[in-house]
């Protein structure tokens, strides 16, 4: 019996050389369709918002039907009252805050860079320094803030070293990782043109490691955040966690409320400042490429 005899032989399509045939008979993207990018970007965002409100909804409603004391659980109209009603004394607080995490976060970048650099570059510094920060990260960095306290006052200073202290490992962390993440056929290449070791960390190294830095930067942003309001909770003589404070001995949960909101607004608003700088910064890096294609 012949091939073509053969069962299941009488209906296959003839072979071509290099699939001639397969890109004559088959449509390009046949059975599949994509919505427009700026439909999905939209759709994303749509089913994100649905689900926001519907919880800001179930709180609205729950409160106002469960009979909620409002010292226990305002409603949200109520907050979201409180939030504009008092915006000229929540402001003038957040400032403050703002002040401290800001002062922090600069100071960790400069400091966790810094580091970063020289745990790379330096392998004796790698071995000394590089264990003890590991280890470090094991001590809560909350109980520092009892010690700034008695060392610097209620002012900024000790707001901004506790900030500082929750924020920079994770730049120091992730910038070491991505100095290292480097090929090592760049770096022979980097050599082989005679370059030294700091045109290699500053024209190789620090380009490929650009995603993971911003990558620590935004944890970095976020932790600062958290320390500059934690150690206003402590002890402060202003601040947004102060007025937070203040308020909650009072019964104010609107108040809190507010203050949550206003903090939230800051760290959300470093967080894509960040971003945006990475996009600035690095938009000629595969990372950035990519997103950009998978948006658009």
């Amino acid at each position: 019996m012949s091939d073509a005899d053969k069962p299941g032989k009488e209906n296959a399509a003839p072979e071509s050389d290099g699939g001639a045939s397969a890109a004559v008979f088959r449509r390009p993207g046949a059975g599949t369709w994509r919505l427009p990018a700026g439909r999905r970007r939209l759709g994303g965002f749509s089913n994100s918002a649905a689900g926001i409100v519907a919880g800001l909804a179930i709180w609205e409603a729950g409160v106002r039907l469960g009979n909620v004391p409002h010292y226990v659980l305002p409603p949200l109209s109520e907050v979201l009252q409180t939030a504009v009603g008092e915006s000229g004394y929540l402001l003038a607080e957040t400032w403050v805050t703002i002040q401290e995490i800001v002062a922090g976060f600069l100071l960790s970048v400069v400091v966790g860079i810094s580091l970063a650099f020289l745990i790379v570059s330096a392998r004796p510094i790698a071995r000394s320094i590089y264990p003890i920060l590991v280890i470090s990260q094991v001590i809560p960095k909350i109980v520092f803030a009892p010690v700034f306290l008695v060392l610097f006052g209620f002012g900024m200073t000790s707001k901004i070293l506790i900030a500082f202290l929750l924020s920079f490992f994770p730049i120091v962390i992730d910038t070491v990782l991505g100095l290292r993440s480097t090929s090592v056929e760049a770096l022979h290449f980097a050599r082989s043109t005679g370059a030294g070791p700091i045109r290699t960390l500053f024209l190789i190294r620090l380009p490929n490691a650009l995603p993971q830095m911003f990558a620590g930067l935004k944890l970095a942003a976020t932790f600062s955040v958290t320390g500059a309001v934690l150690s206003e909770f402590i002890g402060a003589d202003r601040g947004i966690g102060r007025a937070m404070l203040k308020a909650s001995a009072g019964r104010e949960t609107d108040v809190v409320f507010a203050g949550v909101l206003y903090v939230s607004a800051v760290g959300f608003g470093m967080f894509l400042l960040i971003q945006y700088i990475e996009s600035a910064v690095a938009h000629w890096h595969v990372s950035q490429r990519r997103r950009r294609a998978q948006a658009g």
